[in-house]
């Protein structure tokens, strides 16, 4: 079982990340508990050039997943024991959306239906002043390479559905 603390280390990723004129949407699922800090770190990704999906803005969350190049799960004690926040979370695994996961509580046990959805995903902890640049950084970094991810899948999924289009009125 997993379990964050402050003592985990995040190993840094390859920088193969993408500039988008217009960057994606980005989904926040989060537990409203901490909404203060999930604004605050809203605010982080927008001024990176997202634009970010939240329910205080928008109430549609299978819209905000559908067109979302990733998902932010915000994981908190009470995340994991939210029941619209397994749906969220479920949703977006089911429709494969990456997963960029964010710890705002310092030390908690990870569910284990919370652990299989997260896999190998390293959680940013952004509960650390002391080190909340070094891992808001390292979020970004991760966001960008997955929504690039993301971009590069639903680019050639529209292409290979236009290149079908194309063959079909030939026929």
């Amino acid at each position: 079982m997993r379990v964050y603390s402050k003592a985990n280390q995040i190993t840094s990723l390859s920088n193969k990340s993408k500039t988008f004129a217009i960057l994606p949407h980005i989904m926040i699922s989060y537990q409203w508990d901490v909404k203060k800090n999930v604004l605050k770190f809203r605010k982080e990704l927008r001024k990176a050039g997202y634009r970010v999906w939240i329910d205080v803005e928008q109430m549609h969350k299978d819209i905000a997943v559908d067109n979302s190049a990733a998902v932010i799960p915000v994981l908190t004690e009470k995340y994991q024991q939210s029941i619209n926040c397994r749906k969220e979370i479920e949703f977006a695994d089911k429709r494969k959306k990456p997963l960029v996961p964010i710890c705002l509580q310092e030390q908690f046990e990870l569910a284990p239906w919370l652990e299989f959805l997260i896999g190998a995903n390293p959680a940013y902890e952004l509960h650390s002043r002391k080190r909340y640049a070094e891992e808001l950084q390292n979020c970004l970094n991760a966001l960008a390479v997955k929504a690039a991810s993301a971009k590069e899948k639903q680019d050639d999924e529209g292409g290979d559905e236009e290149e079908g289009r194309k063959s079909s009125k030939k026929n």
